[in-house]
């Protein structure tokens, strides 16, 4: 069992839990097709419901990543996902080479500076209830017979990939489409908490991903909360704004949970607690 207050920015801003398991636990989706029956709709109504429910997910995206006004709630927005995953796994061939489904949502704006991440960046599982669990357990059973799982709060802010070169903080990157992200470097810098110079032993080359999220007891101006629909739109659209509001900048705080290039160093890693132990250190 992992203790919050054992790693650093783990804060009191938890909304939901989420199991970071192995890397089969780490795709893009949501409920498995398994757990619900296939509609009885013939393909012409399929394919229509499956051109309606991309471009809801679009339109969401676009509010939810971008603009940072989103208009419905996570929840609702999960379920649109999921009938969406649901329509295309009972009728592949209608599934779209474009589908949201197969896209991580990009939060890079247009025309701003872009960074290569050094492995695809992926979103986290979204699944909904206990049957979603038990459906995890037992794809994770398959795979791996018994094992020790970590679970851990899932904090809800802005992923962000920071890169150290010889100790130096050089970049730091917003998820963008999964590939590359939007340069955030500078206005990380000014996150309390987040190390301009890593200290003790450390590789010549260290990259990290966390989570930037607005630490509720530090958003103490009531104007600047009410400008946002979340506390994590407020941490996005801070942590992108040229010309940041103070109170909220100091307010942005960073939790770290993957250390991307562990294989590359010479670490032995061997557990996620151990890559928390890591990072904490």
């Amino acid at each position: 069992m992992i203790r919050p207050h054992t790693f650093p920015g783990w804060g009191r801003q938890v909304f939901a839990f989420a199991c970071l398991l192995f890397s089969l636990s780490l795709c893009c989706g949501v409920v498995p097709v398994s757990a619900r029956a296939c509609p009885d709709v013939s393909a012409a109504d399929a394919g229509q419901r499956i051109t309606k429910l991309s471009a809801e997910i679009r339109y969401h995206n676009r509010l939810y990543y971008q603009e940072h006004r989103p208009v419905i709630s996570d929840v609702a927005y999960d379920r649109l996902f999921a009938d969406l995953v649901l329509m295309e796994g009972c009728f592949p061939e209608l599934a779209a080479a474009d589908s949201p489904t197969r896209k991580v949502g990009n939060d890079a704006a247009d025309g701003t500076k872009l960074l290569k991440h050094a492995r695809p960046m992926l979103s986290l599982t979204s699944s909904i209830g206990p049957e979603a669990v038990e459906a995890l357990l037992d794809r994770v059973k398959a795979a791996a017979g018994d094992a020790l799982l970590l679970v851990q709060p899932k904090v809800d802010g802005l992923p962000v990939e920071l890169t150290y070169e010889d100790g130096r903080l050089v970049s730091a990157a917003t998820r963008g489409d999964g590939g590359s992200g939007e340069d955030v470097t500078e206005r990380v810098r000014q996150i309390r908490g987040v190390p301009q110079m890593l200290s003790g032993a450390f590789p010549r080359r260290v990259v990290v991903r966390g989570e930037v999220y607005a630490d509720r007891k530090e958003v103490k101006d009531g104007a600047v909360r009410a400008r946002y629909a979340t506390l994590r739109h407020l941490a996005a659209g801070t942590l992108k704004a040229q010309h940041p509001d103070p109170s909220a900048l100091a307010a942005l705080r960073l939790f770290p949970f993957e250390l991307v290039n562990a294989d590359q160093i010479g670490v032995e890693v061997g557990t996620d607690r151990r890559t928390l132990q890591l990072l904490a250190d």
